[in-house]
Parts: structure tokens; C-alpha cells; sequence
């Protein structure tokens, strides 16, 4: 499957399941809440591709640019470990990153851009810089592309999303694979979710 077929499908997914399912009531699926995330997740082969949407402060603790030398440690801590470990993982622990995109507004302060980040394994390194964000509620994006060669074998993915950012309290995971999909919501400790119907 193409990566850009597996794009639409990402999108696809969370238009279809995740509002439907994962939406409690009162929740406007799409909105700015601290302590929520998604976890977007489509599956073809031995290849998972993924997109992580989340505000910036579940990640970082704060949604403003980084201003002190703590506030950029703490960036830099989180997208590093955003680049290094796969979002999700089969129980045999097996899944190895092959592309990695991350996208934020923390920046440094004193730079005046926004940090854009692309790390294909290869070691290719591009930083994209955008003057356009103006304050307020700031997001993270994080896109992987992984290769788990025991995924066939795999009934369910764990991940570590809610270990490591302890500001998390909830992500919502919407999945699609073979034509199926489904969604799950993971609260504080919860790591594992099933993909129904393999």
C-alpha cells in the first residue's frame, strides 16, 4: 500500500470511527482539550502507519514557545523520544521506525519559528520553518511510518503514549486495516488495544 493510500485512509478513519466511537458525551471530536489525544493508526502488510494529534501541553507541559533552558530540555526530551520509539508496538516488541515527521510550535523563542522535523532513518535530516502561528492553544503532530514483521501474528498493538506523557489522560485510537476498522479509548495505565475482527 502506498504511503499516500495509507494517508487517506488515516484521515478516513478518524472521520468514520473515532468521532462515532471514541467521543464521550459533550465531547466535540476535533476540539483543543489538555489531556486528550489521538492516536490515528493504519495497517497494510507488515507496515503501520501513524499519526499521533495531541496539544502541545499533554507532550510538553506547556503550549507556549519554550523560554527557558527547562522548557527547551523538556522539547527536546519529548521529540527525541517521539523520533526514537515506535507509537505502537506488536506483543513481541518487534516494530522498527522507518520515517518519522514531527511537527510543533514550542520552538525556541528566540528563533521566531516554528519547529517542523523530518527523520527518515536514514539519516536524512529537514527542518521546515512556519511563521504562522499566532499564540493561544498550540498542537503536536507526529507521523511514523513503522515495519513490524510479526504484525500478521498480532491480535492487538500496545503503546506507550500514555506511560511516557503523564499529562495524558485519554487517547483515542482509531484503526483501519484489511477494509476493517475500529476505535478504542485509553485511559491512564491502559496501554493495549485489540484489533477486532483478525
Amino acid at each position: 500500500m502506498t504511503k499516500n493510500l495509507c494517508t487517506a485512509l488515516l484521515v478516513s478513519t478518524t472521520a468514520l470511527a473515532l468521532p462515532a466511537w471514541a467521543a464521550g458525551p459533550g465531547d466535540n471530536p476535533g476540539a483543543h482539550r489538555h489531556g486528550h489525544a489521538e492516536l490515528q493508526v493504519a495497517i497494510s502488510g507488515n507496515q503501520v502507519d501513524l499519526l499521533f494529534l495531541s496539544p502541545a501541553h499533554n507532550v510538553f507541559g506547556f503550549e507556549h514557545r519554550a523560554r527557558t533552558e527547562s522548557e527547551r530540555a523538556r522539547v527536546q526530551a519529548a521529540t527525541d523520544w517521539l523520533e526514537t520509539n515506535p507509537l505502537v508496538n506488536t506483543p513481541s516488541g518487534d516494530c522498527t521506525i522507518q520515517d518519522v515527521t514531527i511537527a510543533h510550535q514550542a520552538g525556541d523563542a528566540t528563533d521566531g519559528h516554528d519547529e517542523g522535523h523530518h527523520h527518515d532513518h536514514d539519516h536524512d535530516h529537514h527542518d521546515d520553518h512556519d511563521d504562522d502561528h499566532a499564540g493561544g492553544h498550540s498542537e503536536l503532530e507526529a507521523a511514523q511510518t513503522l515495519t513490524c514483521p510479526s504484525l500478521a501474528e498480532a491480535s492487538s498493538l500496545a503503546t506507550s503514549l500514555n506511560d511516557q506523557f503523564p499529562e495524558l489522560d485519554s487517547l483515542a485510537v482509531a484503526w483501519i486495516f484489511n477494509g476493517q476498522q475500529g476505535a478504542a479509548r485509553l485511559g491512564q495505565g491502559e496501554n493495549e488495544f485489540e484489533l477486532g475482527g483478525r
